[in-house]
């Protein structure tokens, strides 16, 4: 009797769309298809929170073991879970199951398989390669469409004088809630920064050098606009001096 085939299992939960199916819930599909499939899962790889469209740590490590014979089943929820980074990164799966499947033939290796759930792409069945592709394509352009939406969004946020909740508050400004009630924050002067960047202003026009400026700065300790004490400000959270290090 063959052994069970071993199986390295993927889930990503996205934070650029506010519907997702939850870790939990692709992990139980995943491991009732493995059940049914009588695979013998091995590992199992979650990233949570993080984009598609960049290289995961994660999701190369759970493609190695497949490469180096540690997994004969990669199966992940959906293709849009796996990637977004398009049909270059398809190709990696694509050539390290076949590359997989040539040791295969040579029976120096079980046979290999991907699947893609919710796509039902699964690599033992004709066509793969090129359903593969398209749901690269597909996840990508997807993305795209995503970002350009929410870089628009935030632009027009912006216009308007709203916080669009994309980092901390510009040096000179806070996030506070709109006077008359409605949803969202929007920007208003904080009067101590607000002073600091106007004296910066002024004496810059007047000639002073600019390393001297960010010297005089830093003895006086205002904060950076991204520093670990400005942040804690803005949260309202306990600050430490910028200078001593000692709590305030």
């Amino acid at each position: 009797m063959s052994p069970a085939p071993r199986a390295v299992l993927y889930v990503r939960l996205s934070r650029d769309s506010a519907v997702s199916t939850s870790i939990a819930g692709q992990n139980a599909d995943l491991y009732a298809l493995a059940e049914s499939e009588g695979w013998r899962v091995v590992a199992t790889f979650e990233d949570n929170g993080k984009s598609g469209g960049k290289q995961r740590d994660k999701a190369v490590a759970a493609l190695a073991m497949i490469r180096n014979n540690e997994a004969d089943v990669l199966a992940v929820y959906a293709y849009d879970r796996w990637s977004r980074m398009g049909i270059a990164d398809s190709a990696e799966v694509i050539k390290a199951i076949e590359a997989r499947q040539r040791l295969a033939k040579k029976r120096l290796t079980p046979a290999p398989l991907f699947i893609a759930v919710r796509e039902g792409i699964r690599s033992d069945q004709e066509g793969w390669k090129m359903r593969t592709a398209f749901a690269a394509e597909m996840a990508e352009t997807e993305r795209d469409r995503m970002v350009s939406r929410r870089t628009a969004s935030i632009e027009r946020m912006r216009r308007e004088g709203r916080n669009p909740g994309t980092g901390p508050a510009p040096f000179g400004y806070r996030s506070a809630p709109f006077a008359d009630g409605r949803p969202g924050r929007r920007f208003v002067v904080d009067h101590e920064e607000a002073t600091v960047i106007r004296e910066i202003a002024e004496r810059l026009v007047a000639g002073e050098s600019s390393s001297a400026l960010a010297r005089e700065l830093n003895t006086r300790h205002i904060p950076m606009p991204r520093s670990p004490f400005r942040l804690a400000q803005l949260k309202g959270e306990p600050t430490l001096d910028a200078g001593t290090g000692e709590a305030l």
